[in-house]
């Protein structure tokens, strides 16, 4: 029996595996609502911020959720403990949206949207981790992509409660219920989702001993293993261009694009019906893209996703009217989908359970370089641009998305090729 039938015959959804799914739905309503939706035009339409302000509270919740990283995957692995961290960190970040929700001045706002911020980037390490413990090898694909779908659908849910208020307090409830979506959603992972203890028995004093020797040794097999090491670099490439266009996509969208926030289309501004129409697309190509990856491999989605957003940030830097850049955004929904269902199996697969854990710590920490990179160099561009006094200057930032994009293709189908031969040599 194949692999691909296996995991169609194998009951893979189940309580727990739905419990863990659900968290991402709860996590994406804080994405959509805060980083790309509502926290940057608050900052700088009401607060005074200017691109780099939220540049630099990014960057300082990055740097400080890779110190927490560095520091406590490896005592996850050795002990086989992750979703007490989850907890932990899913908790700093409602404490700081609700504290987010009082409105306070730029400094206070970008120290906290830094400490909520870091607290999921921390806890989505170990959960990630977890999906091993809901799920088995033949199913990893499909619970994965139900975890994406269900992101997906948060975001819908984000988008859609966010714009049924307006006022003055609009931004007060907005956070604040976005808060409380995230401490409902995210418990029934916190409360009821056990681990599998691959690490059994170690204690603290044990752990805390071998953990740096374990970290470096996974660090050096990644660097080791050319295809992993070429996946590595493809991911940083992509992600660092992603993660620039989801922080700045909707000023982009208001300022050049011309979208409105009073305009409406259904029950949605324009702002966040683009929104909704990228996150549509991206339900939609969730459960394809997990099937996709059982039956034909997870190196082949990445690197149809890979393609697509190449064209989502040639549609986006070309685009005059709302109707072309929605035309992106089903680009950007349905490439996000398939990327991030496609990378935590890649991963999973390459590393025992021992290491499940420390692999996306390795992976935080290239995350976060690349986001430090693809924001630095759109406030980059953007700033040389205006400097050169020329018309629409994030239209070249996202010319420069779309080179690191084409970098990533590139390094990703070596990887491809060069898993390929390793898979060929290990058969020999």
């Amino acid at each position: 029996m194949s692999d691909s039938t296996s995991a169609t015959n194998e009951h893979w959804l189940t309580g727990r595996s739905l419990a863990w799914a659900i968290y991402d739905f709860a996590t994406s309503v804080w994405t959509i609502t805060v980083i790309s939706r509502y926290f940057p035009i608050w900052a700088k339409e009401s607060l005074g911020g200017e691109d780099w302000h939220i540049v630099m509270a990014n960057a300082v919740s990055l740097v400080i959720a890779f110190l927490f990283e560095l520091l406590l995957t490896p005592l996850s692995d050795a002990t086989g403990r992750r979703r007490i961290f989850v907890t932990l960190f899913t908790l700093t970040t409602v404490g700081s949206t609700l504290l987010l929700g009082t409105l306070p001045p730029l400094w206070g706002a970008l120290a906290l949207f830094a400490l909520g911020n870091m607290g999921l980037n921390v806890a989505a390490t170990f959960y990630n981790a977890m999906l091993r413990d809901v799920s088995t090898p033949r199913t990893i694909d499909r619970v994965s992509a139900v975890g994406v779908a269900l992101a997906e659908v948060g975001i819908v849910t984000g988008l859609i409660a966010a714009s049924l208020y307006s006022g003055d307090r609009k931004f007060n409830l907005v956070f604040w219920s976005t808060a409380i979506i995230l401490l409902v959603f995210a418990s029934p992972l916190m409360l009821f989702v056990r681990e599998r203890r691959n690490g059994g028995g170690v204690s603290y004093h044990e752990a805390r001993a071998r953990a740096w020797a374990d970290l470096k040794r996974l660090t050096l097999f990644v660097i080791q293993v050319r295809w992993l090491r070429l996946f590595f670099l493809s991911f940083m490439f992509s992600a660092g261009a992603v993660a620039a266009v989801g922080l700045f996509m909707v000023p982009y969208a208001k300022e050049i694009i011309g979208l409105s926030e009073e305009r409406r289309i259904w029950v949605m501004d324009e702002l966040s019906f683009f929104l909704f129409v990228a996150t549509s697309f991206s339900v939609i190509a969730a459960l394809p893209s997990g099937a996709a990856a059982t039956r034909w491999g997870d190196f082949r989605v990445l690197l149809w996703a890979a393609v697509v957003w190449g064209v989502a940030f040639l549609v986006v830097a070309v685009a005059e009217s709302l109707w072309v850049f929605l035309v992106a955004g089903a680009l950007v929904g349905a490439a996000y989908a398939a990327g991030r269902v496609a990378t935590r199996a890649v991963l999973l697969k390459a590393v025992g359970a021992e290491d499940s854990s420390k692999i996306f710590a390795v992976l935080g920490v290239a995350f976060k370089i690349a986001v430090l990179g693809g924001t630095g160099l759109w406030a980059a561009v953007v700033a040389i641009a205006k400097a050169a006094q020329a018309d629409d200057p994030p239209r070249y930032a996202v010319a420069a998305m779309f080179a690191l994009m084409l970098v990533s293709i590139f390094l990703l189908r070596d990887a491809m090729r060069e898993k390929r031969k390793a898979e060929v040599r290990a058969a020999e």
